[in-house]
């Protein structure tokens, strides 16, 4: 068998979340299929797996599963790819579940940047995640006491 190049690689991860970015059904079912199986996500494509599966999510319950990956991972690189993933909800409610989680504690606060940084650039939901920043800065500011990220 031949092996695949490591820019095959990285082409391969690219074009898997920019195909689940403009909902090509195959490739959203292909990564529900692997997140939602509890099967170990190859590592060369577990971040485009990961967000294109958040980027689809329709509902709280998909927030639930990747949250529960990286509760339950000691990975840290997994655990980093996880609460990314987070900030590429595409709907309110979705990514307020997933704001919820990324501040409940079940997140270490140095890592819930990775969050904030998709969600920052979530051009669809721009204003709604500015007037919840805006709305609760307090208990943001509170999360990041200390850390140079504020």
């Amino acid at each position: 068998m031949l092996e695949k190049s490591h820019l095959t690689q990285i082409l391969r991860s690219l074009l898997l979340f920019q195909m689940g970015k403009l909902g090509h059904k195959p490739t959203v079912d292909y990564c529900r299929d692997l997140v939602e199986s509890e099967r170990p996500i190859p590592p060369s494509i577990r971040d485009s797996v990961l967000k294109t599966y958040v980027f689809n999510a329709d509902g709280a319950e998909q927030i639930d599963v990747v949250a529960k990956i990286a509760k339950n991972s000691s990975n840290l690189e997994e655990i980093v790819a996880c609460v990314t993933a987070l900030g590429y909800a595409q709907t309110e409610h979705v990514a307020l579940h997933a704001i919820e989680f990324v501040l409940s504690g079940n997140v270490q606060s140095s890592d819930t940047i990775y969050s904030f940084r998709a969600f920052a650039t979530n051009y669809k939901l721009g204003n709604f995640l500015w007037n919840f920043f805006e709305n609760n800065f307090d208990r943001l500011s509170s999360v990041f006491v200390g850390h140079q990220t504020v």
